[in-house]
């Protein structure tokens, strides 16, 4: 023999190579082998079953916090302040009417609004028409209480309060003003010259 031929001899020829050698090929999973049965995978059962646990676990921990965040809303709109009620008064029409009752007028008037009244200081209405041009009051045991137009006396003048005539309770024809408050009234006017249609 010859000592630089092969070390292994020679393989024959017409010998099968691959699976088709019974002898050499070998079945990697259990189940091909003959002769062995196939056991379950538990193992794939359990890993199926793994994330549906999860899946339920996040479902019940998804409604839980939404039901805290409901009650924390529920508890902030009950803890919610009530603002109390702001009431806006506007004059700017009061002062507007006045005026225009100054301008409309057939005589000579003066007229006098809620807002004026309400600047000026004054306890009764006799105050505040006291301060008006054209009139002057007369006080009575320190408090004013009569009026006098242009010099005439209390007696050639009259009062009219919605319409309505007021009478006196003294012997004469005056009218005391220091029994109406100053809040009484939206609207004073006063005419400075006669008309026809005035009582007085």
């Amino acid at each position: 023999m010859c000592h630089g031929g092969p070390r292994h001899p020679p393989r024959r020829p017409g010998r099968p190579r691959g699976p088709s050698d019974p002898r050499r090929w070998r079945p990697r999973h259990p189940a091909d082998r003959p002769g062995r049965k196939s056991r379950p995978c538990h193992r794939d059962a359990a890993a199926a079953a793994g994330p549906q646990s999860t899946d339920s676990s996040t479902q019940n921990t998804d409604s839980s916090t939404q039901g805290k965040d409901g009650k924390k809303a529920e508890a902030k709109r009950g803890a919610t302040k009530q603002l109390q009620a702001v009431e806006v008064h506007g004059f700017v029409s009061s002062l507007e009417n006045s005026t225009a009752v100054k301008r409309n007028a057939n005589s000579i008037v003066e007229a006098v609004s809620a807002e004026q009244i309400g600047k000026l200081p004054g306890v009764s209405i006799a105050d505040t028409l006291g301060r008006l041009p054209g009139l002057a009051v007369q006080e009575v045991s320190g408090r004013p209480q009569v009026l006098t137009i242009h010099g005439l006396g209390p007696d050639f003048s009259t009062a009219l309060v919605n319409g309505g005539q007021q009478v006196s309770t003294s012997n004469n024809r005056d009218v005391q003003f220091d029994q109406y408050p100053s809040s009484w009234f939206n609207t004073v006017v006063v005419h400075l010259s006669p008309q026809a249609n005035l009582i007085g």
